[in-house]
């Protein structure tokens, strides 16, 4: 448990980003080992908790619920934050958030109003493939 302790406090004290920062970063890795670390520290470090999970052959799903207001802010400070408009199909407003840039490791995060969440989808691999 102490060398966990010690871990953690490298992992958020390496770098000059917020711990809701880091935790982004991570999560938008979109490497699932990454995304599990993110989403057991985050939840550990009370920033948000984890919700619904869905896994299918192509994607896993997660939502995050109870974010704190730091949390969010990282999310929508990250470079690769979108904002979203009003279209044909999204009346309403399209969904916002960030998404990933390259095909080999796909993904993206979206936060939805109501309720008041933040899912995150990762694209796993075709495991069909190999």
């Amino acid at each position: 448990m102490k060398s966990l302790r010690k871990t953690i406090r490298k992992i958020l004290l390496e770098s000059q980003m917020s711990r809701e920062a880091k935790v982004i970063e991570l999560i938008t890795s979109w490497d699932m080992p990454s995304v599990d670390q993110a989403l057991m520290l985050g939840e550990t470090l009370g920033m948000f908790t984890i919700g619904e999970e869905s896994e299918h052959p192509m994607q896993r799903s997660i939502s995050l619920e109870n974010m704190t207001p730091e949390f969010h802010a990282a999310f929508e400070a990250h470079p690769d934050y979108r904002r979203g408009r009003r279209t044909r199909e999204h009346p309403d407003g399209e969904p916002y958030g960030i998404e990933a840039k390259f095909r080999e490791k796909g993904g993206s995060m979206w936060y939805t109003s109501f309720p008041i969440r933040l899912w995150i989808n990762i694209d796993l691999p075709d495991l069909r493939k190999y």
